[in-house]
């Protein structure tokens, strides 16, 4: 991102973007008329939040935001009647079963008010089971940009301005994946490529998507499964496909995780890997794309193959058509060594 002399490169935290939405939502305190068109896109966000707003007349803050409140991120109060609480997030996600709470205290506190959950998210998030059980409504950056991009050519003020282009860049900075080789992504782009395949749910699968810190300083990776579990010595393993970028390559990885937190040992990895065809064995995964990595690891999780991993990868498309490739011969694979769901 270049916006060196905007406010929002700096100020990237959470803090400061609760700053920011107290402040924009101080202009619909019922009475304020400091900037009218700030109100205006204030409310917008507020009738996004309670649809049912749609009904009333006048849309208003009883008071002002308040910050904190039972470590609340933002509490508003609207028409006298609702308690919107705002989890706001950039990159980290929820923790502690801090949504249930906050929900809970606030029902409790107030008692004839309608509590309402927004969770409020500019960054990436790939599950969000959690944010559904809770009854928060997901409010990601494509929700809050639109809302943004409404009222910005009538908005002059500084701090809003640039709120926007921060929020405008980043978006732009996350849609480069379709236009940059897979070789100048950095992480917004890979994250930003694995929404865009979680968000097709090609092969019926789960996709989950997020940062693993590891002493080779980490990465960015993307987990693909569907419940498929082999059986060895009556104990009982995961089987799924691992996507990771490296450099110009796409590295997808046939892995195994223990459900027993025990080690998985060679026999039970060979089980995984080889098929018994009329007593000769087989190397069934190599047939289906899946090498033999450079050494096999131990551990409760670990890699049985590597998806053609020689193959060069240069955009997008390339990245998607390998994905579904490698999740077509997984599925195949898995029949032909008689593993199932």
């Amino acid at each position: 991102m270049k916006l060196e002399n905007n406010l929002f490169y700096y100020a990237t935290g959470e803090l400061s973007q609760d700053a920011f939405l107290c402040w924009m939502f101080s202009h619909s305190i019922k009475g304020s008329n400091k900037d009218k068109n700030i109100k205006k896109c204030a409310i917008e966000f507020l009738k996004a939040f309670i649809p049912e707003l749609e009904n009333e007349k006048d849309i208003f803050l009883s008071n002002a935001p308040e910050r904190q409140v039972n470590k609340i991120d933002v509490l508003l109060t609207v028409n006298d009647k609702y308690k919107i609480i705002i989890e706001d997030k950039t990159y980290t996600s929820e923790h502690d079963d801090q949504l249930a709470r906050y929900r809970e205290s606030i029902k409790e506190e107030f008692p004839d008010h309608n509590v309402v959950g927004i969770y409020y998210k500019t960054g990436f998030q790939s599950d969000r089971k959690t944010v559904k059980e809770n009854d928060y409504k997901y409010f990601g950056l494509d929700s809050i940009f639109s809302i943004l991009d409404k009222h910005i050519n009538s908005i002059k003020n500084n701090i809003f301005v640039d709120y926007y282009n921060y929020i405008n860049e980043l978006k732009d900075e996350i849609s480069k994946f379709k236009t940059l080789p897979v070789s100048e992504w950095n992480w917004a782009q890979i994250n930003g490529f694995y929404d865009y395949i979680k968000s097709k749910s090609y092969g019926s699968m789960n996709y989950d998507y997020g940062y693993v810190a590891n002493q080779s300083g980490g990465f960015y990776g993307m987990w693909i499964a569907n419940k498929t579990y082999g059986e060895y010595n009556n104990l009982k393993y995961e089987l799924y496909l691992q996507c990771e970028f490296a450099e110009q390559r796409l590295n997808i990885c046939y892995k195994a995780s223990s459900q027993d937190d025990l080690k998985i040992d060679r026999a039970t990895r060979e089980s995984f890997i080889w098929e018994n065809d009329n007593g000769k064995w087989k190397d069934t995964a190599a047939s289906f794309g899946f090498t033999k990595p450079k050494r096999y690891g131990s551990g409760k999780t670990v890699t049985f193959g590597l998806y053609k991993d020689n193959e060069l990868i240069t955009d997008y498309l390339s990245a998607e058509s390998k994905i579904y490739n490698a999740i077509d011969d997984f599925k195949r694979m898995i029949n032909k060594l008689g593993i199932s769901k």
